[in-house]
């Protein structure tokens, strides 16, 4: 278990000037609320809060989905599919790769009907493996590592932004932080839609909470 203390006031300073850095938009205020309820329980049995509901917003037509646990992106992913009425490629941003595999009998779809009965049977690892093999989305492309952000090449397709606000957590931050807050701004403005998890259990949720409205503020 890793406790995270609190971003200082210079730590915030530096974020919010890296962002405008490279965005200068001004979209007003967010309120990501905390929840005091836990959502999430590691594997050693440490239980953390999340938030207090899955958030919607909408910033120049385009849809930002904010919610805790990363499984939780299938509710926005089934959103999208059936607002435009196809598929997308998924940009994968994040500290871990989320690549466990669906430990159920794979559905042969995911709709309104099932979709909260599915959702109960996922991981926070394995969603991603579930939507690619019942062809809920198209191809995944991870972005986790330094030479990953580096690298880094968009989608040809149109795609989904699925960010893992972890990426500034422990676990995340021997990539550099101009460097991930550069390529998520490049990423965020070229996606169709937009879904942030905030995980926690793996980056403090003040945090967490920070960084989002940071983002959501001037992109």
């Amino acid at each position: 278990m890793i406790i995270e203390k609190d971003f200082t006031q210079l730590e915030k300073w530096k974020i919010e000037s890296l962002i405008e850095k490279y965005t200068n938009n001004n979209n007003g205020e967010f309120d990501i609320k905390l929840s005091k309820k836990i959502s999430y329980i590691d594997d050693e049995g440490n239980k953390y809060i999340g938030i207090l509901k899955t958030q919607k917003f909408k910033i120049d037509d385009k849809d930002i989905y904010v919610f805790d646990n990363h499984n939780k992106a299938i509710f926005a992913v089934l959103d999208q599919n059936e607002k435009y009425n196809r598929i997308f490629d998924i940009l994968h941003i994040d500290a871990h790769r989320d690549d466990a595999k669906f430990n159920h009998e794979y559905p042969k779809e995911i709709n309104r009907e099932n979709i909260k009965e599915i959702f109960e049977k996922t991981r926070v690892s394995d969603y991603l493996d579930l939507m690619s093999k019942i062809k809920m989305i198209s191809d995944i492309k991870n972005i986790t590592q330094s030479s990953e952000f580096e690298l880094m090449e968009f989608p040809k397709k149109e795609f989904i932004l699925n960010l893992d606000i972890d990426i500034f957590g422990h676990d995340g931050q021997v990539v550099d932080m101009e460097l991930k807050i550069m390529r998520i701004i490049q990423a965020w403005k070229i996606s169709k839609s937009v879904m942030i998890a905030t995980s926690p259990g793996f980056i403090n949720q003040k945090n967490a909470k920070f960084l989002i409205e940071a983002f959501l503020k001037r992109i």
